[in-house]
């Protein structure tokens, strides 16, 4: 009995180190919290002093309202998040994918829209890419009531896909587990 306990501890560890690893990523972006409503005198002055320490920063466009507490800033959050679907179908056309710079659009907590603009394209982003795509964001947020939206551009990195150079075993671990299966099934027949 203890010969058929070995062989199944030794093919549950094969079957272990050979199964395909699942890998999570934690986020580490911080937002302040100013869920304090003291905070918000000095709300504006904060977000600018922090976005302005981030070395990827490029530019600040258009102004952060006046928050007066918590509530304020939900509400305000709601306001610009709740048009996006429309915000990003106007910036479609700068998006990497139609090959401009735009990598992508999020709406950061503290009450201002990101632009992520490929890193790659570092010397090739200047003032005039940016104020083409603020004016965009500007006229669509206008058409909905809001002016001088305020968006914060930043580089980043793009997903270059390399595929086509990696090797990839398409259903390794469903052929593994097979295997183990049918080993078991051959040991219970010959003890």
């Amino acid at each position: 009995m203890s010969k058929v306990i070995k062989w199944l501890m030794l093919l549950v560890c094969i079957f272990v180190f050979l199964s395909d690893p699942a890998i999570a990523i934690e986020s580490n972006e911080q937002n302040t919290s100013f869920t304090n409503n003291s905070n918000f005198s000095d709300y504006r002055t904060i977000i600018i002093e922090e976005l302005e320490d981030d070395p990827d920063l490029i530019a600040i466009r258009g102004t952060i309202p006046e928050i007066k507490n918590s509530e304020g800033l939900k509400e305000w959050y709601e306001d610009i998040h709740s048009h996006k679907e429309k915000i990003g179908s106007l910036i479609e056309p700068y998006m990497a994918s139609n090959g401009g710079p735009v990598v992508a659009l999020a709406y950061n907590s503290d009450g201002y829209m990101l632009v992520y603009l490929d890193k790659y394209l570092e010397t090739e982003v200047n003032d005039t890419t940016i104020d083409m795509i603020y004016q965009t964001i500007e006229e669509g947020y206008k058409q909905e009531g809001t002016d001088n939206i305020p968006v914060v551009f930043m580089f980043r990195y793009r997903t270059i896909e390399t595929l086509e150079d990696e090797t990839y075993l398409s259903g390794f671990s469903s052929i593994l587990c097979i295997l183990v299966i049918m080993c078991l099934i051959a040991l219970k027949k010959y003890n």
